[in-house]
């Protein structure tokens, strides 16, 4: 199993970011792979606080 680090998921969600491509890329190819995907707790809420602080509360 893999876990995801949260910075991952703010670039791969935050189209702002110049790291979002790469990020997005790389998660789609790990959802994809057939490997399990972790996803912790607190990757999930700083992603969730993220979203929140910049304003992008739709899209997920």
């Amino acid at each position: 199993m893999r876990l995801v680090d949260a910075n991952i998921l703010v670039y791969a969600f935050t189209t702002s970011f110049p790291q979002h491509e790469r990020a997005r890329a790389w998660l789609d190819g790990k959802l994809n792979d057939g490997v399990p995907l972790g996803l912790p707790g607190r990757a999930c809420s700083r992603l969730s606080a993220s979203r929140a602080t910049n304003g992008f509360l739709t899209g997920l």
